[in-house]
């Protein structure tokens, strides 16, 4: 999924700002997105998406029914729909009240504009977490862990199971390999905690199980001095 003029965090509990959804929809498809905003009384901020990006690849799963329902109430799929008692609740944000608008356009398309009366929290919470928009810093952190697991762990361990399957003698070990090898059991154990933290830590989505090494399955023996 493409995406542009990526926004930075906002948060926001004031009427003065308000967020927008644009949609788009061809006569024989569903709506798909093409644009959020926020819109302030001397500013204006969008995140675009791609063609083709579907409700549910671009909001998180309440976000995604709730708009899929406003759609659904919309008679023929056109005119004009007002929900101001509407809320939509997600960890870290809240949004309230709705006006969705339909126009045709004259390429036959549908253009379906969302715009929230106010919201409260942080509105990256609005977005899939697969989207890596929700908390960039720690996407970032994820993704350093992860490298250094699979880069740098993994190859010690290699070290480790080599010298063990060939039971070469201490005194013929340079002070590296014998200091890696002596403390084997500690260096799986600690990488095997970085890695269920990540598993356990990150939202849904960004670190999927298969994606982290199974570091317990590897099978090293400790070496005593």
């Amino acid at each position: 999924m493409e995406m542009t003029a990526v926004a930075s965090p906002v948060s926001g509990s004031s009427d003065q700002q308000k967020f927008v959804i644009n949609m788009l929809a061809s006569p024989k498809s569903q709506p798909f997105v093409r644009s959020c905003e926020i819109v302030g009384p001397n500013m204006r901020q969008r995140t675009s998406f791609g063609e083709n990006s579907a409700i549910e690849d671009v909001f998180e799963n309440r976000v995604a029914q709730g708009l899929r329902d406003c759609l659904e109430r919309l008679e023929g799929g056109q005119g004009i729909l007002s929900l101001p008692e509407l809320l939509i609740e997600v960890e870290g944000l809240i949004l309230v009240g709705v006006h969705l608008m339909v126009r045709q356009l004259e390429t036959g398309e549908r253009a379906f504009i969302f715009r929230f009366r106010t919201f409260v929290g942080l509105l990256q919470r609005i977005y899939h977490p697969r989207l890596g928009l929700t908390d960039p810093m720690a996407g970032l952190t994820d993704n350093l862990a992860l490298a250094m697991l699979c880069d740098v762990g993994l190859p010690l361990l290699d070290i480790c199971a080599t010298h063990e399957g060939r039971q070469i003698p201490d005194d013929r070990l340079d002070p590296m390999s014998k200091s890696v090898l002596n403390n084997a059991h500690e260096l799986r154990f600690r990488l095997e905690l970085i890695k269920r933290f990540l598993k356990f830590s990150s939202p849904a989505g960004r670190l999927q199980p298969q994606v982290l090494p199974d570091f317990y399955d590897r099978r090293i023996k400790y070496r005593s001095h």
